[in-house]
């Protein structure tokens, strides 16, 4: 049976409203997950997509709204969790490499964590099995990264990838319940103040 059409307009009516409430947070952490820093030049596609999951974010979290109150410890755990492997992969995986490309940029690669012997027989040819990770990139190319490591590589992406997803849908949800929770305190301080008046 489909839903009459003044419970849709409805639904449209109130989606801004919600959507306006947490906007600017969202827009605060959409900042932060763009940096060059924050996203390995293999995952490029992840800043596209990160707005996209915000708004899938927002979305569910005006759908869920009556249950978001309950799941406000959870998701912020969830959050917080995400973000501590972000930073861990970040600081074991991640590799920065200056004035590398064209034109000479610094640029950030998401490596493995385990070089196969193909990768080992390349680093061989060019020199660069005692170099430092930057230095082995700059030689054999970020091209030649997933040979290099193979499945730990596949694994590493994976994970990053797995990690940026969570960390957005639980934060941006996690500020929705937030928003959720301080409109009810609003509306529960409101009604008893004006009970206090008629009284």
């Amino acid at each position: 049976m489909a839903p009459e059409p003044g419970v849709l307009r409805d639904v449209f009516d109130r989606l801004p409203k919600f959507t306006t409430a947490i906007g600017a947070a969202v827009a605060s952490l959409s900042l932060f997950l763009l940096p060059d820093r924050l996203v390995p030049a293999q995952l490029d596609v992840l800043r596209p997509a990160t707005s996209l999951l915000i708004f899938v974010a927002i979305v569910m979290s005006w759908i869920f709204q009556p249950r978001l109150r309950r799941w406000l410890g959870r998701l912020a755990i969830t959050a917080t969790v995400a973000v501590l492997a972000l930073l861990a992969l970040q600081i074991l995986l991640v590799t920065r490499v200056d004035q590398y490309g064209e034109p000479p940029e610094t640029h950030y690669f998401l490596t493995g964590y385990r070089i196969t012997p193909v990768g080992t027989e390349m680093l061989e040819r060019v020199g660069a099995t005692t170099v430092s990770r930057a230095e082995q990139i700059r030689r054999t190319g970020d091209d030649n990264i997933p040979v290099i490591f193979g499945g730990s590589y596949r694994i590493a992406a994976l994970l990053y990838t797995l990690a940026v997803v969570t960390f957005v849908l639980s934060a941006t949800m996690t500020l929705g319940a937030v928003e959720v929770e301080m409109t009810q305190k609003t509306k529960t301080d409101d009604g008893g103040a004006s009970q206090e008046d008629e009284e």
